[in-house]
């Protein structure tokens, strides 16, 4: 049997506990399966919805999700920092961690959680989604799991509790990692 590692926010840390024992309690764990690539958010369609939603659009924001909006891995605010240092000297390191605050907050970029002591970010695709994440090359896929999410939903309702959101983050090894693991012989 295959072991993966699940990890969850949620509201609190004893409902990642009970979500992960109650997957674990079935009988059988549906496979988790990666969808095709799904359509990620442009950088205009982002800067588009900054301005709508009644930010201030600077220059600065602008650069910065112009930076993040084609990244298909998972990064840190550091990484972005760097990035913007080597192309763009003006821009302040409050700037970035205010600017992916903000995309954060518009469900533009997910706040991922690696368990390396810092926060990592993701591009969100369109529709509700997890994450598949390397520990090795920090590749993000974004899965689907239509019986995860119903047994989610259940066990709130039986708790009586209201959801209002969820994170499911499975942390392991891809496969092209995996392979070069395997010694040759």
């Amino acid at each position: 049997m295959r072991q993966v590692l699940i990890t969850g926010r949620a509201a609190a840390c004893c409902w990642s506990v009970r979500l992960i024992g109650a997957i674990m309690l079935n009988e059988r764990v549906p496979e988790l399966v990666a969808e095709e690539p799904v359509r990620v958010t442009e950088a205009t369609e982002i800067i588009d919805r900054i301005a709508k939603e009644g930010h201030r659009l600077t220059l600065p924001r602008q650069t910065i999700v112009k930076l993040v909006a084609p990244r298909r891995d998972h990064f840190s605010a550091q990484e972005i920092w760097d990035e913007v240092q080597s192309q763009h000297r003006g821009i302040g390191r409050a700037t970035v961690f205010r600017t992916l605050d903000l995309l954060v907050e518009l469900g533009v970029l997910n706040r991922v959680h690696v368990g390396d002591g810092c926060h990592r970010y993701a591009v969100c695709e369109t529709s509700h989604h997890h994450h598949l994440m390397c520990v090795d090359c920090g590749s993000v896929t974004a899965i689907e799991a239509a019986s995860i999410e119903r047994q989610i939903h259940r066990m709130a309702g039986d708790s009586g509790f209201e959801l209002l959101t969820h994170h499911l983050e499975l942390i392991g090894r891809c496969a092209a990692c995996r392979e070069r693991l395997v010694p040759t012989a």
